[in-house]
């Protein structure tokens, strides 16, 4: 009686149920209000998930606008200020590669500092190479994918120097390039399924059982 979660109704009376209109939902409801509720079957599935490619210009463009909101206009404004260079301290940086890219290619010196990153801050987290990424048939692989310039400017550090949206979108750049090169994350789901008079109910739950590259996420 402590907690309370939802279950979808999925079986009545060992048919898939109906519920064309409130009237049925409420003859279902008064039949099985105050029955004995008990769990009838109970799985747990296991899933592995891969960590996804570093961006290119439409894959940040998408991310941007599903979870910072962001049009595609602005993401491309902020990108370019990133990479045209911000005030830190003394001296101009320019914090990310170009951004217009079709490439999901990083250079080996940038593959080397990250893994090199990685092995000192998650080390428990580190394939034991490099991760390549398949460039598309139609990308003409002109410049690498979006990544940061400096290994060590992670968004928190140079936080202080950033507008707001420079700072939200340079660290879903650091999130992903750095991700990219982590191992992959698993996730156990727990389905149990709960039987009341004529009805069968279903309710799910996942939980992270590895990390993986979620370690650098702010999921």
């Amino acid at each position: 009686g402590k907690t309370m979660f939802t279950a979808q109704l999925v079986r009545y009376k060992n048919q898939k149920p109906e519920l064309k209109n409130e009237e049925t939902v409420n003859k279902i409801i008064s039949e099985i209000l105050n029955s004995e509720c008990k769990v009838i079957d109970k799985k747990e599935t296991d899933k592995t998930i891969r960590p996804k490619a570093p961006y290119t210009t439409s894959k940040l463009q998408q991310d941007a606008a599903n979870r910072l909101g962001f049009t595609s206009k602005k993401t491309m404004q902020v990108a370019q200020q990133l990479y045209e260079g911000v005030q830190i301290g003394s001296s101009r940086v320019g914090l990310i590669t170009y951004m217009r890219t079709d490439s999901v290619r990083i250079a080996k010196s940038a593959l080397d500092d990250v893994r090199n990153w990685i092995s000192k801050n998650y080390p428990n987290q580190l394939p034991p190479e490099g991760i390549t990424y398949a460039v598309g048939k139609s990308a003409q692989d002109a410049h690498e994918c979006i990544r940061p310039t400096y290994i060590d400017y992670t968004p928190d550090s140079i936080k202080e120097y950033l507008t707001r949206d420079q700072y939200r979108l340079y660290a879903i750049i650091w999130e992903r390039f750095f991700s990219s090169q982590m191992n992959n994350a698993k996730t156990r789901t727990t389905s149990v399924e709960i039987q009341a008079g004529d009805a069968v109910f279903r309710a799910s739950a996942s939980k992270l059982v590895e990390k993986g590259f979620y370690s650098v996420m702010k999921v």
